[in-house]
């Protein structure tokens, strides 16, 4: 999927594309838990990077559920898209190392996620040789006829 795609296609997204929001449209799902994987003093802030996990269409789904990335997380266990990848998306901002939280569901609108609103939302899609990807797919089931 490319940005284009996104802006004046049917809107299917799929499990892997990245998106950067703001912090404060990022909702965690279980908010029970006290501590929050997110910066207090970064929650009017732009940067949020979140991976989208499962197949959508936009059009369709007012929420979706997403997975945050933290830069400052010690795991650091996502590296940095490379140079490559960076060029065939030139709005690609997985550009430091990371970590996923996978134990962080988050919800975001759909709403959030339109290039028609804050063109800036939308940051690439995780490479299909990648070890997220793979996770993804052990993780949600995907490439078993579900999806779009």
């Amino acid at each position: 999927m490319s940005f284009k795609e996104l802006l004046w296609g049917e809107r299917n997204c799929h499990a892997g594309c990245w998106f950067v929001l703001y912090e404060e449209d990022v909702i965690r799902k279980n908010k029970k838990k006290s501590k929050t994987p997110f910066a207090p003093k970064k929650v009017y802030r732009w940067g949020r990077r979140v991976i989208l996990a499962n197949d959508v269409c936009l059009n369709e789904t007012p929420n979706v559920i997403v997975y945050p990335r933290s830069s400052s997380n010690s795991g650091k266990n996502h590296a940095a898209h490379t140079s490559e990848h960076q060029a065939d998306y030139v709005q690609c901002k997985v550009d430091m190392k990371g970590t996923i939280l996978f134990k962080v569901p988050c919800v975001v609108g759909t709403d959030k996620l339109d290039p028609k609103e804050d063109p800036k939302c939308w940051s690439c899609e995780e490479p299909i040789d990648s070890e997220v990807r793979e996770s993804l797919n052990r993780l949600f089931k995907f490439g078993q006829g579900r999806g779009i």
